[in-house]
């Protein structure tokens, strides 16, 4: 009986561990998908400059190593070929097809024939239906919904890098139902006011600044011997 007891505790035991062995393996690589993604969307903007990899610009490949390389996947990212990094092509070899509907953040998608022969093009999903691309010198770092990709001729198709180049070669998710990124947004850029504005403000905000004042002080008003008299708390 108690050798029975011994033997279960142990299996229990080793269960155990298996199951936290495995959460902390899943919760590592979401937490790298997370941060590529983060890196990525720090991006949109900036523009694009063919045979960079950041920080200031970026072609499409570069982004994509930029992105893995600061998010720890710099296996996946390292400079064989060169200061640049891995080009579309490589990337797309380094990494294993999956079906559309598979998506993860930070998984790629490839577009050939697009300005040269072959694999040419790659862009980082960043979830929600939206990748974001190092597009083209006019356009820069963009974000664009899913379907400019899938609705491509020249769509290539979607692969998730292979998980050798993981942290305990592990490319797995364990994904957060609801759980939505940071929206962005296109802003006008900032104009300064021009002196003759900023005159024109003054009254508005002295007038601002005065009601402010009396309706924060719960401003009364009572007529005493005819006379209007304000009571301030």
């Amino acid at each position: 009986m108690l050798r029975e007891r011994i033997i279960i505790s142990r299996f229990l035991l080793v269960f155990f561990l298996l199951i936290v062995t495995i959460s902390v393996v899943f919760a590592a690589s979401k937490e790298i998908r997370d941060k590529i993604v983060e890196i990525t969307i720090q991006q949109i903007g900036k523009p694009y400059v063919l045979g960079t990899a950041g920080p200031n610009a970026f072609d499409c490949s570069g982004l994509v190593n930029y992105a893995y390389k600061n998010a720890g996947i710099e296996e996946f990212a390292k400079s064989k070929w060169g200061p640049h990094g891995a080009i579309a092509k490589n990337q797309y070899y380094l990494s294993d097809e999956i079906n559309i509907n598979e998506l993860l953040p930070g998984d790629l998608l490839f577009e050939q024939n697009t300005f040269k022969p072959g694999i040419s093009h790659v862009g980082i999903y960043i979830g929600d239906g939206y990748v974001i691309e190092a597009a083209n010198p006019r356009d820069g770092v963009i974000k664009h919904p899913l379907s400019r990709w899938t609705d491509s001729p020249n769509f290539a198709g979607a692969r998730r890098v292979k998980a050798e180049y993981w942290p305990n070669q592990d490319n797995g998710y364990i994904s957060e139902k609801g759980k939505k990124l940071p929206e962005w947004k296109e802003t006008e850029p900032f104009k300064e006011k021009s002196i003759l504005q900023k005159i024109k403000d003054i009254p508005q905000n002295i007038s601002e600044s005065v009601s402010n004042f009396f309706e924060e002080k719960k401003e009364q008003v009572e007529n005493v011997g005819g006379k209007t008299t304000l009571i301030l708390k």
